[in-house]
């Protein structure tokens, strides 16, 4: 064959040197933005730009391709670290000096370089060079840099040969007459193409051609002929950017969409937008994919829902508190895609008001009125019924009347400990409470309940403190004062020589636990209700009377069980409550706690007309700010983990009797603490 070229200059021996600047690296594909859920009405179109979700977030300079028969290469050139160098390259590509260019050197660990010959048919042409270009050096020639070469003791002397860097090199090529200049890197994996060409074997071509050839990497070939089907071409350098542009020959990224659900929506892209044609309503998983020259992916999903549904499944109730104290209204709506919220006050709309929830913290006159609130979703509009609300300025304010928890208690590792506090804002003196550990009355009617606490014994504790105020095993040691406490208090008589334990006590405001075990002569483990009871006589209530202001319990729950916890609000007005069941929380520091509940849930139930009614239930609170701020003003301990399963329940309730039920999603057996405050 006739090869015509013209003699090059050789590579010289390479000097140590020190460490020099590195060149940025590139990246893979990035989600840079994750879709949100879209929503759209039936027969719809909707459109993404795919560019504002996927990127290479490390790329900041132009782009080249070197299209080799191994697979695509994706060079970043830095015109700000070598501006003329950069230069001097992009007009060799832009001119085509580069196609069909070759590998004509290529040392495993060390170098592959082309960009001086081109082929045709069975020749070899040497690329007419431009005039040379200064020398530029400043980046070091890591691996996978492009740098340019130049002739011996010329600093100065670059033209249109470059070589990719196969390993570090800088300690020898950085200090070589000046240092070879560095003017871009591969991104992605294209050093896997170079890789190839570096390890590919070579021939000695010097005694036919000339220097340029000691170490030619070669494919498919057979010794001795050598031709130039051989060679590893370049079919060409040509500018790419991320996206691609009419102005470029492609782009790095391509992007493709699937639908889980293609009767409800297809899904197909065109350059970098992606498209979603709704068939019908309903829900569709769409999965979107980038993916490089290289072939390296990176995906993100989202859901589209198409038409929409949208109800009220729980009005807001109308609410009469007492003048300075919180109120909630809550609008419960089954929506598919979730629904958005505006409350509006007699026909004005509420700013910020913008939650299912709307808190109204210190209402006084100003606020009472009709509370509305309007649901908005793709199925349209949906506005509450009114709900009134009325301030009252009251001596016999909505207050906690009596709190109680029912679990399994014993002796050992299981007894039943409740916590609750005693005060409130404003209050001064002294506060009168009937306090019960109940076992047998449960197991007699009307409860009728098996498996309970034989001979339950309670003791009276002060917070942080180990030595009890006052215990009791059997009620008959304080008879008169329990039964006139409980004809006061409105609770269930105990049966006259039962082995129910209680008293009544007279507590300053402070925080206090009364703990339930068993009798150690009887039977350890049962079912038991701890009581306390406000046994302030009627009528001598004011507003600066302590009253009862929190109740806690932790406990151990079985597997399958519950845990419940009633709670009576008494006086005249309605009174807003924070009622949570922790699991997760007890788990984190400070408590770090073993073998608690992973996934506690709660339901807040009322009895109307005989029947059970759910008037509220959390299964993980997702970081609501108003439970937090709710929590915050009560000095409850903070969740510090908005995605834990922890749950929690903010409403307000008339007077009357109810109770919280805590379990676990899944069964769980597991240590929980269910809290339930009253809110100022």
């Amino acid at each position: 064959m006739a090869l015509r070229f013209p003699l090059l200059a050789v590579w010289l021996a390479l000097l140590a040197a020190a460490a020099y600047p590195q060149a940025p690296t590139g990246t893979l594909p990035t989600v840079v933005a994750p879709i949100a859920a879209t929503g759209v009405s039936a027969g719809g179109i909707v459109t993404v730009d795919l560019s504002t979700v996927f990127g290479l977030p490390g790329i900041s300079g132009p782009l080249v391709q070197f299209s080799t028969v191994f697979g695509p290469v994706n060079v970043e050139l830095f015109p700000q670290a070598a501006p003329l160098t950069t230069a001097n390259f992009l007009g060799y590509v832009n001119s085509g000096a580069y196609t069909k260019t070759i590998f004509n050197r290529a040392v495993a660990g060390f170098v592959a370089q082309g960009g001086t010959y081109n082929v045709s048919g069975n020749s070899l042409y040497a690329i007419q060079t431009g005039p040379p270009v200064t020398n530029e050096f400043g980046l070091a020639n890591t691996r996978g840099t492009l740098a340019m070469t130049k002739l011996a003791n010329e600093p100065d002397s670059a033209t249109c040969t470059w070589f990719f860097n196969l390993s570090d090199n800088s300690a020898t090529l950085n200090p070589e007459d000046g240092g070879y200049t560095v003017f871009g890197q591969v991104i992605g994996t294209g050093m896997a193409v170079i890789d190839q060409v570096g390890n590919a074997p070579v021939v000695d071509l010097s005694s036919e051609l000339n220097a340029d050839f000691t170490e030619t990497p070669v494919i498919n070939y057979t010794p001795p002929n050598v031709s130039t089907a051989n060679l590893i071409l370049i079919s060409s350098i040509a500018p790419i950017t991320v996206y691609g542009s009419a102005s470029t020959a492609g782009a790095v990224l391509s992007f493709s969409a699937t639908s889980g659900n293609p009767a409800v929506a297809t899904a197909s892209v065109a350059g970098t937008i992606l498209t979603l044609q709704a068939n019908s309503s309903g829900t569709a998983e769409i999965t979107v994919t980038a993916t490089d020259s290289n072939g390296n992916q990176a995906s993100t999903g989202f859901r589209a829902i198409f038409g929409g549904s949208l109800a009220i499944v729980q009005q807001p109730g109308s609410q009469t508190v007492t003048s300075g104290t919180t109120v909630v209204f809550a609008l419960g709506v089954a929506a598919a895609p979730a629904a958005t919220f505006q409350w509006f006050l007699n026909g004005a709309p509420l700013a910020g008001a913008t939650a299912a929830h709307l808190v109204v913290g210190g209402a006084t006159a100003a606020n009472a009125g009709r509370y509305t609130c309007v649901a908005t979703n793709l199925g349209g509009s949906v506005t509450s019924q009114a709900a009134v609300l009325t301030v009252a300025a009251t001596a016999n304010p909505g207050r906690l009347g009596n709190l109680s928890v029912l679990t399994m208690a014993g002796n050992g590792a299981q007894p039943l400990t409740v916590g609750f506090e005693v005060g409130g804002a404003g209050t001064t003196g002294q506060q009168t409470l009937l306090i019960r550990g109940d076992g047998p009355l449960l197991a007699a009617a009307p409860f009728n309940q098996s498996g309970t606490l034989a001979d339950p014994v309670i003791a009276l504790f002060a917070q942080g403190s180990s030595s009890g105020l006052a215990s009791d095993d059997n009620w008959g040691t304080d008879q008169a004062a329990v039964t006139a406490a409980e004809a006061n208090t409105y609770a269930y008589p105990l049966a006259t020589g039962s082995l129910d334990a209680a008293w009544v006590s007279t507590l300053a405001p402070g925080a206090y636990s009364v703990q339930v075990t068993g009798n150690p002569n009887g039977s350890g483990l049962g079912s038991a209700l701890a009581e306390v009871y406000d046994d302030t006589l009627a009528g001598a209530y004011t507003l600066s009377t302590p009253r009862l202001v929190n109740l806690s319990c932790l406990a151990r729950i079985n597997a399958g069980g519950l845990l419940t916890a009633g709670f009576v609000i008494g006086g005249a007005t309605a009174k807003t409550m924070l009622v949570r069941a922790s699991g997760p929380a007890l788990a984190m520091a400070p408590f770090n706690l073993a073998g608690t509940m992973p996934d506690p849930q709660l339901t807040v139930h009322t009895t109307v007309n005989s029947q059970d009614e759910v008037l509220a239930a959390s299964a993980g609170w997702g970081g609501d700010p108003q439970l937090a701020a709710a929590a915050a003003s009560v000095y409850a301990f903070a969740w510090t983990v908005p995605g834990s399963n922890d749950s929690a329940v903010l409403l307000t309730l008339s007077p009357g009797n109810y109770t919280v039920q805590v379990s676990s999603v899944s069964g769980t057996a597991g240590t929980a603490l269910v809290e339930v405050y009253e809110i100022p």
